[in-house]
């Protein structure tokens, strides 16, 4: 269904949350494009309140110092969110 990394992750209910570790300098998320939109917290801080999923590759940092970063996304609509993977650089 449209996935480059290999089946998707999928959710539709506002306030679903996930957060994980990454070492790297900048993240973009791989995802199935669509209605759904994403706040974005990185080290704890609201990075971007609200990021639309309209592209197949979305980046939601750059240009960080290469260390290690802790991201959480919280889907912010009622609308299918179908994650294909990370690409840290």
């Amino acid at each position: 269904k449209g996935a480059v990394f290999g089946g998707v992750m999928a959710t539709g209910r506002a306030g679903e949350t996930v957060s994980f570790t990454f070492w790297g300098k900048s993240l973009t998320l791989a995802a199935i494009p669509g209605d759904a939109r994403l706040a974005v917290k990185l080290d704890g801080h609201l990075h971007a309140e609200t990021v639309p999923i309209t592209k197949n590759k979305i980046r939601l940092f750059r240009g960080w110092k290469s260390a290690a970063h802790t991201v959480e996304l919280t889907l912010m609509t009622d609308s299918t969110l179908e994650i294909d993977g990370f690409i840290v650089e």
